[in-house]
């Protein structure tokens, strides 16, 4: 969450722009400077480390007067600096040392240090301060050593006219203050960055802690149950082996002849196997009902003698029949489970988990922290360059995000907005940005939104915002996770009530992970009984990763020319629903499945009707027919990536199609989600924008394109990876929203955990393209139609209006003899007003 601060208008003494202006040293002559200072400051730490009074000479004290060998490192010149600093200043004389050999870091590392005159008698303070404050703490240690001379004498005349605690607080005032003086340094910035910088400590901490101790309760978990499936079936084994040896005696006859005391073993055995499926279901891929069947190949012989007890379970011996051994790999006997008719009866996917938040991508734990003098000198700056320009004004607030700053500027009175719109230009070369956009005015504030681009962009994760409070809250029916608004702020909105959205920019913007993360933040929420998809990909690129998931109704359709069957399917779909909502009494899908809730029969004759359901399988490969639909409705989501693929191929007929379903599908529980790359008027055309309110435009070329998706200019200023402006329902304002990131790696895990539960539940949907073309190809016999082929190669015309006076003929049976000479090669197609091209040369 970004912070927000306001601020009062101050004279700008120096701008930044100013400071660089200002000329520097050679690098030959920066370098000299710092290796002298820092050999300066080595000296005097080595004179100080090593100075002794006793036997070095000095300013303040006499030897002997034989002069003995000098023990200091620095030599007489060594001896005396030091007997200088520490016999004045103390201990405060290392404080010295360090302040020269931060001047040689400085100056090596190219930071330019601006003088003033304050700084010197600053550093002067602060040196008497820590020198009485090391007297004041030490008032027993011998003088050299405490606060030195100058310390000394400061501390005794505090002592006499202020109490010990006084003189505590009044010196260790006069260093905090010094020092800030020193480094230009707000005390206030200080805090607040320290404070930021524990605040996210701690929440990094609190976070592994937490992820932490979740993975091992869930490893806990796992082992238990693991271990509680592997014993129980370990000692039912072993039971019936030992039973089978006892009753078998020495002379047991061969093993695949079952003999009868086997019989209560095989009982026995039998009851545990739908637990292990139950606890094995969830757990991994290599334990999932569908690969149990693949990896058995005489699975279809094991079902059908199964089957017969399972209708008549009259007698042990029966069951022992039909087990015919308790063979180790027939124990846990797993079958998919698929619902004949039709397809919204009881529920099939048992014990179906959503996906689990740890499948994504873990964000950044590092958080960048507010900068807040940086603020307020990108402010400061953005002023005087609209003074520049003429234009009086000021920053009022500053709102920093994740991807771009909010300035909300404050125009004198006078100012028109225009003048402000029209330097976006030029403040983007005054920021030094890519671009900055502006929003005049603030929706509800007399003020103008100056959005500039941060120098360091943060990476917006889905995982952040699934697991927020916003993604979260029970009054969205269909959740989709958009990214961040501009302070950082989680953002969601509810498909229900968009009904349909239509995503467009131009390629390599983030189109497409859009779309991914739009997708899975449906799957995260709703299991295959609540939501369903028709997925559309004429590139046979993006979605083609979720083929296989439960949620399916069908896989995903890659042939352009069969989307429009597709969406014929979903007209009728819908008008099935609505004839079923009529029956009912109620006006939405919601309403619709209430009555079904409250109408449901008990839970015990649900479970009985399903199990009579489940005695076939029915293969991934297979279709079956949607017969008319029973129980709860799902949603259904209707994804197509390109849609301009679709418009060329049959343009009018697709956009006939999706113009109903945005009318009317809403209320039947059926969603639209388009994606284009082409935010063309050929595309996006009126009838099609009309009902598609709802819109996300990333970034695009050029101003006629950002009109053409949203009614508005404001995209051509995008930044691109993401970065796009929503138009939500029921509003003409768009927000700036930073999209969700979501990786390739993360998708194939959450298609992999999907496809645990169960392969999908295709629908037969009719594709009548190929057989209209098939039907059209035999033409009823006509007598003239040798004649007319004369006719149009004699005169190399071919025009019905022509075959009408030469053959004398109906307008109908002319216009079928035009186009079988188009099919068959001997005409070519109608190219506006121009006349037909005759392909083929005169017939003998």
């Amino acid at each position: 969450m970004g912070s927000r601060f306001s601020r009062n208008k101050k004279k700008p003494s120096r701008t930044p722009a100013d400071a660089e202006a200002q000329p520097g040293l050679p690098a030959w002559a920066r370098e000299s400077l710092g290796i002298g200072l820092a050999g300066v400051a080595c000296f005097l730490l080595l004179a100080l480390v090593s100075y002794a009074p006793e036997t070095d000479p000095g300013f303040f004290h006499r030897i002997s007067p034989r002069p003995t060998a000098v023990h200091n490192w620095g030599g007489i010149v060594g001896s005396y600096a030091a007997s200088l600093l520490k016999e004045t200043l103390g201990l405060a004389s290392y404080f010295a040392v360090g302040l020269v050999a931060l001047c040689s870091i400085f100056v090596l590392a190219g930071r330019r240090v601006r003088p003033a005159p304050w700084k010197i008698p600053a550093g002067l303070l602060a040196m008497l301060a820590l020198a009485t404050l090391f007297c004041l703490a030490m008032p027993h240690a011998s003088l050299p050593h405490s606060g030195g001379i100058l310390g000394h004498q400061i501390c005794l005349w505090l002592l006499r006219y202020l109490h010990p605690a006084g003189s505590y607080l009044l010196v260790l005032l006069l260093l905090v203050l010094a020092l800030a003086s020193i480094g230009e340094l707000s005390l206030f910035g200080l805090l607040r960055r320290g404070a930021s910088a524990a605040d996210g400590l701690l929440k990094s901490f609190w976070s592994l802690s937490r992820h932490s101790v979740f993975l091992v309760l869930t490893a806990t978990v796992a082992c238990g149950r693991a271990g509680h499936a592997l014993a129980g079936l370990t000692k039912e084994r072993l039971g019936a082996w030992i039973k089978a040896l006892k009753s078998a005696g020495p002379a047991a006859s061969p093993p695949t002849e079952p003999s009868p005391p086997i019989q209560p073993a095989a009982q026995e055995s039998a009851p545990p196997a739908p637990v292990i499926v139950e606890t094995r279901l969830p757990s991994g891929p290599a334990q999932s009902p569908i690969e149990a069947e693949e990896a058995e190949e005489p699975l279809e012989e094991e079902e059908s003698e199964d089957q017969e007890p399972a209708e008549a379970p009259e007698s042990p011996g029966q069951t022992q029949k039909a087990g015919q051994e308790p063979e180790p790999e027939r124990t846990p006997k797993v079958r998919p489970r698929a619902v004949q008719g039709s397809l919204f009866q009881k529920p099939e996917y048992i014990n179906y988990q959503p996906p689990p938040l740890e499948l994504l991508d873990h964000p950044d734990m590092a958080l960048a922290s507010v900068d807040r003098d940086l603020l307020l000198n990108s402010a400061r700056a953005l002023e005087q360059k609209l003074r520049d320009f003429g234009v009086e004004g000021r920053v009022t607030e500053v709102h920093p995000g994740p991807i771009i700053t909010l300035f909300e500027y404050e125009p004198a009175p006078g100012v028109k907005v225009n003048r402000i719109v029209n330097l976006a230009d030029d403040l983007a070369l005054a920021m030094k940005a890519m671009s900055v956009r502006i929003v005049a005015p603030i929706p509800g504030k007399s003020v103008v939104g100056i959005e500039v681009p941060n120098p360091v962009r943060q990476n917006v994760y889905l995982k952040e915002i699934l697991g927020s409070e916003t993604y979260r809250s029970n009054r969205w029916k269909l959740p989709l996770a958009l990214g961040k608004d501009i302070a950082g702020k989680p953002v969601c909105t509810d498909l229900s009530r968009m009904p349909h959205l239509l995503i467009a920019g131009a390629t390599g913007t983030g189109k497409s992970v859009c779309l991914h993360s739009l997708i899975l933040s449906l799957l995260f929420r709703f299991s295959p009984q609540e939501v369903r998809f028709l997925m559309i990909d004429p590139k046979m690129l993006e979605l083609t990763a979720y083929h296989g998931i439960p949620h399916l109704l069908h896989p995903v359709i890659t042939d352009a020319r069969r989307a429009a069957d597709a969406l014929d399917w979903a007209v009728e779909r819908m008008e099935q629903r609505y004839q079923l909502l009529s029956e009912k009494g109620v006006r939405n899908i919601e309403g619709y499945n209430e009555r079904i809730a409250r109408e449901q029969p008990s839970s015990e004759e649900g479970e009985e009707a399903g199990q009579t359901a489940e005695e076939e399988p029915l293969e991934e490969s297979e279709e079956e027919e949607m017969l008319p639909e029973q129980g709860k409705l799902p949603y259904i989501v209707i994804v197509i990536d390109e849609m301009a693929d679709l418009m060329i191929l049959s343009g009018k007929q697709i956009e006939e199609t999706i113009t109903r379903l945005a009318q009317m599908a809403r209320a039947a529980g059926i969603h639209l989600l388009l994606a284009t790359q082409r935010p063309s008027v050929d595309v996006l055309t009126g009838i099609i924008k009309a009902n598609l309110p709802t819109r996300i435009s990333f970034q695009v070329s050029s101003r006629t394109d950002s009109r053409t998706i949203l009614d508005s200019i404001g995209a051509e200023k995008l930044l691109g990876q993401g970065d796009m402006l929503f138009l939500p329902p029921g509003t003409s304002k768009v927000r700036r929203i930073h999209g969700a990131y979501v990786s390739e790696p993360e998708i194939e895990r959450v298609v992999e955990y999907l496809k645990r539960y169960g392969k999908p539940r295709y629908v037969k949907i009719p594709f009548r393209a190929k057989k209209a073309k098939e039907e059209d190809e035999p033409f009823e016999y006509d007598e003239k139609y040798d004649l007319a082929v004369q006719v149009v190669t004699e005169t190399r015309q071919a025009s019905i209006s022509m075959l009408q006076r030469k053959l004398r003929v109906g307008y109908n049976r002319a216009a079928r003899m035009i186009e079988r000479m188009e099919q068959e090669g001997i005409v070519g197609p109608q190219e506006g007003v121009k006349p037909r091209e005759v392909l083929v040369k005169k017939l003998s």
